[in-house]
């Protein structure tokens, strides 16, 4: 064979560029699920952290308005506030070890209301006590 017959070939076959950009595909779908689970994650955190905002507010009534906010059953309300709906529970739980009737623990129940459903997302729950005044 002489020099002139032979041709130097440069450049990328078809099946290369293939095998690269199927790679190129993977690491593509691969990094977007890590994103997207990193994204809720990060959602469910903040909502957490608001919820938990709203149970703090709940306590802080309670406390300062011991008097007047006495639980004797369990109380629901639906409530607006850091710009979301929330559903509150708020149950009344014995205290144990102490024979005071002014003591009064309270679990303070707080989730997210779903947009355009009854359905409730993230929350959080505070457990707080509450002493009335003796007069």
């Amino acid at each position: 064979m002489s020099k002139n017959n032979l041709k130097i070939q440069t450049g990328f076959t078809l099946i290369e560029v293939m095998v690269a950009l199927m790679i190129l595909a993977l690491v593509a779908v691969t990094a977007t699920k890590v994103s997207s689970g990193y994204l809720r994650t990060v959602d469910g955190m903040r909502t957490r952290t608001l919820a938990h905002f709203v149970a703090q507010n709940i306590a802080t009534d309670l406390q300062i308005n011991a008097e007047k906010s006495w639980l004797t059953s369990v109380k629901k309300q639906t409530i607006k506030e850091q710009g979301r709906q929330w559903q509150v529970t708020l149950t009344p739980k014995e205290f144990t070890g102490s024979a005071d009737k002014n003591l009064q623990r309270v679990n303070i129940h707080v989730v997210e209301m779903l947009e355009n459903s009854n359905k409730t997302g993230t929350g959080t729950e505070l457990n707080i006590s509450l002493m009335k005044s003796e007069k």
